[in-house]
């Protein structure tokens, strides 16, 4: 009985220290070419399907509220993606077309602070 406090305390101590990947207070610069996640699908009973794409090339700098032009895929596709939200953790950048992480389209690319 004297453990269940201690593995709470040990719980909520690793899960407050957690690293947490903070959102971009400015533009940022692209390092390297980045992958987009394109999902489709929103239905609860079919749920969604989602596929990755590599070598998306991005512009030089890239803040909140842009509109870009992304093209993928063997046979080019492409849409105007624009950015609602940018996570940066480690050096890498995850860019958002929702406000939710889940569900919208993603692309995920090495980056620095833009000048």
């Amino acid at each position: 009985m004297r453990m269940i406090p201690l593995f709470l305390a040990a719980s909520f101590t690793a899960i407050l220290t957690w690293p947490i990947a903070a959102l971009a207070d400015g533009p940022i610069r692209p390092t390297r070419e980045g992958v987009i996640r394109v999902c489709w699908g929103l239905d609860i009973l079919a749920g969604k399907n989602c596929h990755k794409y590599h070598h998306i090339k991005l512009p030089p700098s890239i803040a909140i509220g842009d509109t870009f032009r992304v093209e993928y895929g063997s046979n080019p596709k492409g849409f105007q993606f624009r950015v609602r939200r940018i996570a940066v953790e480690s050096g890498v950048c995850s860019i958002y077309s929702g406000q939710t992480s889940h569900l919208r389209d993603r692309i995920k690319v090495g980056c620095d602070a833009a000048p």
